[in-house]
């Protein structure tokens, strides 16, 4: 049966298949596809047009014009209603989009379903789009069309290109091809139906792959722009080398407006708009990668944390390790080097005005130490440190005098310890002996300091405990830090970034302090403070203003979260100046470069994929 290419002015184009153009008319008529002379079932056919030739358009005012050719439909029809309800008609052989259209209508008319306003003869069918067709499968050609369209500038013209090679090409090629597939007219209309044909594979993927779609032109716009970040030029200018997140954040933004600026003109759309979206894509790419690499980074230390500065108990056991190992090292001294260094401690202290009278425990070591080395034909490394330790019991005399002696003492002892001449040693490595014994007293001391300041704390929060339930720990704590720095001899042996951060304890931090005196504002200290700030809070805001003294307990816990972070920062910094630490501080310190870094080469992929976004959420596929 022949097939006769028919098309409305007002409604579209279609196929009709009958046994000759007289029935193809009829059947248009039949279905309201024409309006002259109306359709008269009485008669097998009427002549209501010229016979179909798709060279010569009608030029009859009766008639109207032949348009090309138009692929048939295939039953069944499935339509969508605006309200998203689908609908399924199985049509004739042969059938038409409006005579199936026309059917569900009569359908929904007598059914009563459907939306209430369209339950007449006045719904276009054209306004419901098709549905007949399930999803194409993902092919590997409409994800790199898809990427191809995501490259910025570039991507806009390729649907052109393609459609005007094929325009130029098809006299030559369109023997190779089926009459259906084949493009026809003049250049302009073969490149109208080409790109028509381009764009709407592009528009029918994204459709119905929508999220495939997005991927794929987001990653093309990525390695687009990963050649021209790997130049020195295209690094500064797509912000990858900035000094600062806010140059780098400046560069992405300027370099981003240009090219949004040119995309969108490539892609027929508004330049400024292009401009706009661009330079706020580039600015924020950097920040947004930045962003997400701390995410990323932190949720790897939360999973997989870095190793922790050794305790206080950790550091006591070290130099207890250390201590003996100095007793297995066997080291062995000249007893007359011994002896001389006995003598010279005792005569620095009559020098100094003291006598064995005034400091009777410290001479009475110092005169063991010088007259029992002549009978001993050496004295080992171990013996005199168990002389220091003798002394540290003198130390801790409630007698000034006495505790000052035996300190005096100490710090000889130690400065030859820690470095033995080797003109005193019989036998043994006494400079590693040495070194052993540093890092022993350096472990000690470091705990020893912990330990003062958790005393501190510990003071600070019995304290504060006493008082209002704890609700003024800050101020507690300030004050006992404060007597660590006020006092000469509890501040010995901390470093200046120490004492620095002690300062900042007691000082408080910017933030810190406006917490502070918000919570004290709203009464969060508690006591009578609390009872006056709810009673002036019922009396300005009624009884929602009661609540105030809850809010300023609230703040007050903030505060003092604060400050505990601030100690444990500073207990953290004692611990790890200790020599115990030296492996974790390096495992750390390397951790923390790589988290660094990675952090920075998130914000430049961010840089770097931003400018690729532009077409990716442009919703446009070149046109």
């Amino acid at each position: 049966m022949p097939t006769f290419e028919l098309s409305s002015p007002t409604i579209g184009r279609y196929r009709v298949d009958a046994p000759d153009e007289h029935a193809a008319m009829a059947a248009a008529s039949q279905i309201g596809l024409i309006d002259k002379p109306p359709f008269d079932p009485s008669k097998p056919y009427q002549v209501v047009g010229k016979p179909f030739d798709p060279t010569k358009p009608y030029t009859s005012a009766d008639d109207w014009e032949a348009f090309p050719r138009a692929r048939p439909q295939k039953k069944p029809f499935d339509f969508t209603s605006p309200s998203g309800r689908r609908y399924s008609v199985e049509g004739p052989e042969g059938g038409t989009v409006p005579q199936a259209f026309e059917v569900l209508q009569q359908h929904l008319k007598n059914s009563g379903d459907g939306d209430a306003s369209k339950r007449d003869n006045s719904w276009d069918w054209e306004q419901f789009p098709r549905a007949d067709k399930k999803p194409e499968v993902v092919s590997a050609n409409n994800v790199v069309r898809s990427a191809a369209t995501g490259v910025p500038i570039v991507g806009g013209v390729l649907n052109k290109l393609d459609a005007a090679t094929n325009a130029t090409l098809a006299p030559v090629l369109n023997p190779l091809f089926a009459e259906k597939d084949q493009l026809k007219g003049d250049w302009s209309q073969r490149y109208a139906d080409s790109l028509a044909q381009q764009e709407g594979m592009d528009r029918k993927f994204e459709t119905e792959h929508p999220v495939i779609d997005t991927g794929a032109k987001i990653a093309g716009g990525a390695a687009s722009m990963a050649p021209i970040a790997a130049t020195a030029t295209g690094a500064r200018v797509l912000g990858l080398v900035g000094s600062s997140l806010p140059a780098q954040m400046l560069a992405g933004g300027a370099s981003g407006a240009a090219i949004g600026a040119a995309d969108a003109a490539t892609r027929g759309e508004d330049i400024t708009s292009g401009a706009m979206k661009g330079s706020a894509l580039g600015a924020a790419g950097p920040a947004v990668g930045r962003t997400i690499g701390k995410v990323v980074q932190g949720v790897k230390s939360a999973v997989s944390p870095p190793p922790a500065i050794p305790s206080a108990e950790d550091l006591k056991d070290a130099a207890t390790a250390g201590y003996d190992a100095l007793r297995r090292m066997n080291v062995k001294l000249k007893p007359a080097a011994i002896n001389n260094l006995a003598t010279a401690a005792k005569q620095n202290l009559m020098d100094d005005g003291l006598r064995d009278y005034l400091a009777p425990k410290t001479f009475a070591v110092l005169d063991e130490l010088a007259q029992r080395q002549p009978a001993s034909a050496h004295v080992s490394f171990a013996d005199v440190h168990g002389i220091r330790r003798v002394l540290g019991k003198a130390a801790q005399s409630i007698d000034p005098t006495e505790k000052g002696a035996a300190t005096s003492v100490i710090n000889a002892l130690d400065s030859y310890l820690e470095s033995v001449p080797s003109s005193d040693v019989l036998s043994g490595n006494a400079n590693v002996a040495s070194q052993v014994f540093k890092k022993a007293q350096a472990n000690y001391a470091a705990s020893k300091r912990s330990d003062l300041l958790q005393g501190k704390i510990a003071d600070a929060e019995l304290q504060a405990s006493s008082a209002n339930s704890g609700a003024n720990l800050e101020n507690a704590l300030r004050q006992r830090v404060k007597d660590i720095l006020k006092s000469q001899k509890l501040r010995q042996g901390f470093s200046q970034d120490e004492i620095l951060q002690m300062q900042r304890v007691v000082r408080g931090t910017a933030p810190a302090n406006v917490i502070r005196a918000v919570g004290n504002l709203l009464g969060g200290g508690g006591g009578l403070g609390s009872l006056v700030t709810a009673g002036a809070g019922a009396m300005a805001a009624g009884p929602a203003g009661v609540a105030a003294p809850i809010a300023g307990g609230a703040i007050k816990k903030l505060g003092n979260k604060m400050t505990m972070a601030q100690l444990e920062k500073l207990d953290q910094m004692i611990r790890a100046r200790a020599p115990e630490s030296a492996m974790a501080n390096a495992l750390r310190g390397a951790i923390e470069a790589r988290r660094a870094q990675a952090i920075s080469n998130a914000g430049r992929a961010g840089a770097v994929i931003a400018p690729g976004l532009a077409p990716a959420f442009a919703g446009q596929n070149g046109q």
